[in-house]
């Protein structure tokens, strides 16, 4: 594999994610990764040849990242068992590897340790893995994990999708609703005042006239937090509009258009405490 040599590279913080526990590591990255990589889902172990067109595919341009490997003296029992399953076979093409998946499961990552290649570049004083990124498209016969992974995430991408649909479709006929409430006001206040004028006209001092005050209860577009901006976010999938941007952002900490991954930072509905998944501005 041909040496890697790149301008505009970085060291940064890498996180390898499991089930039940991670584990953070050092890494080099390059310009050919336009975006840094913090954080990836591992999937399973396997042989690299079980990717059929890496075969026959120079996928040296797909080098993304590397990771320094911590020395064996200060490795736990968990990450001795990590390492020792990715340690080079006969072959090259028969090596052990790692695959795993982003956060938003855009790519498919294979983690290789080529500590016997002297030919590539080593960016840390000790033994390395290297990371390449791949399209799905790029490769066959993914785990069963990947495909349960991805697909889960395009069906709530396209539930999440259909219901902001509806409840924009909700907002503006609340939104009519009201509008047709003020004007409905509006003309009954007209429609006393000339009540009134009509009695006064007919000097009838027995009585005199009641204004009748028609009160209509709105529901209240205030901020339940701050109680002083209107409410413009909506929280999906609960669909509860409680909370004005500022307080969203700040207070609640929610970064707004972005999934929400609960492994991370749970987050959840100050209504009915159901786990928010994505929060979204909306103007009422």
């Amino acid at each position: 594999m041909a040496d890697l040599y790149l301008q505009n590279v970085g060291f940064y913080e890498i996180e390898i994610r499991f089930p039940t526990y991670y584990f953070k590591f050092n890494s080099f990255q390059g310009i050919c990764q336009p975006m840094t990589i913090t954080q990836l889902f591992f999937q399973r172990f396997m042989y690299l040849s079980e990717y059929i067109p890496l075969r026959y595919y120079n996928f040296s341009d797909k080098y993304c990242a590397q990771i320094e490997i911590p020395d064996p003296s200060t490795q736990n029992d968990l990450q001795n068992i990590f390492f020792n399953n990715l340690y080079t076979q006969t072959s090259n093409l028969d090596c052990v590897v790692a695959e795993a998946v982003d956060e938003n499961a855009e790519f498919i990552y294979l983690i290789i340790d080529q500590n016997r290649i002297p030919t590539i570049n080593r960016m840390f004083s000790q033994c390395t893995l290297e990371v390449y990124k791949f399209a799905y498209q790029e490769l066959w016969s993914l785990t069963p994990n990947a495909h349960t992974y991805i697909r889960n995430l395009q069906l709530e991408n396209s539930f999440l999708e259909k219901q902001l649909t509806d409840y924009s479709t909700c907002i503006e006929s609340i939104k009519q609703n009201t509008y047709s409430l003020q004007i409905q006001a509006q003309n009954k206040d007209i429609q006393l005042e000339k009540l009134i004028e009509e009695k006064k006209k007919k000097n009838v001092p027995k009585k005199p006239p009641k204004k009748v005050n028609v009160k209509i209860e709105l529901p209240s577009m205030d901020c339940l937090l701050c109680c002083s901006n209107p409410k413009s976010i909506v929280f999906l999938p609960c669909g509860h509009c409680v909370a004005c941007k500022a307080c969203t952002t700040e207070k609640l900490e929610m970064v707004l258009g972005k999934v929400i991954n609960q492994r991370r930072t749970p987050r959840v509905c100050p209504i009915c405490k159901q786990a928010v998944k994505e929060a979204r501005e909306v103007f009422i």
